[in-house]
């Protein structure tokens, strides 16, 4: 299975947990992707930021609909006292990149980091965007001062941008138009 997230999705958190519990039971193999939200809006033409804006009765149930679906999985979500500005002017591209250096440097970190991105982000409220934030979100999923330096300059170099592009288009091109997104490959 592949599985597509950034870590501005709310519901790719909840998918993502769900799959973590009922991996072993469903002896599942996961490849975990970063891929970074507004490029699939973007090729995709999607203009889900505006038709929040737009249409106060659909941004009031998708924000009702997290916190609803956080306390059925037990996922501790809630909506930020600013959800526009997390989804639409915070955004998430940093983030994604520096889980693109964790998966490529430090794969057995990527689960934890991601996870952590998402609680600092959802739960807790906490900028994720700054060197200092994602600094501590590494930290704390388990990187060591020296691994967290590494991605930290990964994230200014062409080669991990275009990896970030390349994943992100490739989900596209596998159907996606948001996330979270899953291709089952039912021959491995």
């Amino acid at each position: 299975m592949t599985f597509y997230y950034d870590t501005i999705s709310p519901y790719s958190w909840l998918a993502f947990e769900v799959l973590q519990r009922y991996r072993p039971i469903w002896n599942l193999e996961i490849d975990f992707k970063p891929v970074y939200m507004g490029g699939i809006s973007q090729e995709n033409n999607n203009k889900f930021l505006e038709s929040l804006t737009s249409t106060p009765n659909r941004a009031a149930y998708i924000f009702q609909d997290i916190v609803r679906q956080g306390e059925f999985y037990q996922v501790p979500l809630r909506v930020p006292e600013s959800p526009l500005y997390l989804l639409a002017v915070a955004g998430s591209l940093k983030q994604q990149r520096f889980l693109t250096a964790v998966k490529r440097a430090y794969p057995e970190y990527l689960e934890a980091c991601s996870r952590d991105f998402w609680y600092r982000s959802w739960s807790e409220d906490l900028d994720a965007t700054k060197d200092t934030s994602i600094y501590m979100v590494a930290s704390r999923a388990g990187l060591k001062e020296d691994e967290i330096l590494q991605c930290l300059e990964d994230l200014q170099t062409d080669d991990l941008k275009n990896a970030l592009k390349e994943t992100t288009s490739e989900a596209v091109e596998a159907g996606a138009f948001g996330l979270p997104f899953i291709v089952i490959d039912r021959e491995k």
